[in-house]
């Protein structure tokens, strides 16, 4: 959700109705997006998914954990 258009995380929380605290951990990828943010983000930016996230999946999340 990085570089959507709304210059801080306070900003796009207040949007999505959210936390600024919830939107950080979205961006840096320490919580996966529930579809109530995902939907919220889509509607505020007016961007497609695939430039807002990005699909992981767990095999590949598994093998980031594993290398690390």
């Amino acid at each position: 959700m990085a570089g959507v258009g709304l210059p801080t995380y306070a900003e796009q929380a207040d949007r999505m109705g959210v936390s600024p605290t919830t939107v950080g951990r979205v961006v840096t990828g320490k919580t996966t997006p529930s579809p109530g943010i995902i939907s919220a983000a889509l509607l505020i930016t007016g961007r497609p998914f695939e430039d807002l996230f990005e699909v992981v999946t767990e095999h590949a999340r598994r093998q980031e954990v594993t290398a690390a």
